[in-house]
């Protein structure tokens, strides 16, 4: 049918419905304030009461007044014809592109972004990919990289130039190399691998010291093996104890004396 003036601009518009426990009265308290009985539509036991003065009720603010009391086992309702409480979602497939009022261009580039626009979607791309490889990052360039000589498969952090490849212990496993080596479970906490000459270096500056220390539950230093560098000293504990030392001058000294690199002995030992 035909409709004269402007289209209403919601379509799918719900209206709010506030339920009434009944007792044997004639005045309720509505959640709304109206302007009168005719902004609600009243449903008793499901059937619609006629509004007004000397009719079925009436209302004002947030008064509704019955023109006869309800009972208990009453049902009772009112629709707020005047307040719509939301908007009901629109059919499916009802909505399309077109519908948007976004900003940008809509095409297949371009993505919806949180702030109405549409916006290019960027890519990043992912080099030298493949399982278990760590993940560096180029802001710069968009760029992911999967690094070949650092790796981590769950159980082992792989590092070196064979690092890609680290298959020793079952924790950090530096690999320059294979050796064919294996290790004790025990003692595979850090692998240092390779061919030929192989080793680890603890560095210090001149006025330090480079130690390795053994902990346990009640002492952080019941076993050290440190180097002194200003008196070129390597020094032994135990029990976090020195018991012995090497000076430079190839003297051994423990805590009972002094032994030359004659065999002579002698001297006070360690103080």
């Amino acid at each position: 049918m035909p409709y004269i003036g402007n289209t209403p601009a919601e379509k799918y518009a719900a209206f709010d419905v506030q339920y009434f426990t009944t007792s044997a009265t004639a005045s309720y308290t509505l959640d709304h304030a109206v302007a009168n009985e005719l902004d609600i539509r009243l449903v008793i036991n499901n059937v619609i009461q006629e509004p007004g003065s000397g009719k079925a009720y009436t209302a004002t603010g947030t008064t509704l007044t019955l023109s006869a009391a309800t009972a208990g086992t009453d049902t009772m309702y009112a629709v707020y014809t005047g307040k719509a409480s939301q908007t009901v979602n629109p059919p499916a497939g009802s909505v399309g592109i077109n519908q948007l009022s976004a900003t940008g261009t809509k095409d297949a580039t371009t993505f919806l972004r949180g702030d109405n626009s549409f916006a290019v979607v960027s890519g990043t791309t992912i080099n030298t990919n493949a399982d278990n490889r760590v993940i560096t990052g180029s802001g710069t360039a968009n760029t992911l990289n999967g690094e070949t000589n650092f790796i981590y498969n769950g159980t082992i952090v792989g590092a070196g130039t064979d690092g890609a490849n680290a298959d020793l212990g079952n924790g950090l496993h530096v690999k320059i190399a294979d050796s064919g080596a294996s290790v004790n479970a025990n003692r595979s906490a850090i692998v240092v691998e390779g061919t030929g000459d192989n080793g680890m270096t603890i560095a210090s500056n001149n006025a330090g010291q480079g130690g390795l220390w053994f902990a346990n539950q009640s002492q952080s230093d019941a076993g050290q093996i440190d180097y002194n560098h200003p008196d070129d000293t390597m020094r032994f504990y135990t029990g976090g104890t020195e018991r012995f030392r090497i000076n430079g001058d190839d003297t051994i000294i423990s805590r009972n004396g002094n032994y030359t690199n004659n065999g002579t002995g002698g001297g006070s030992g360690i103080k």
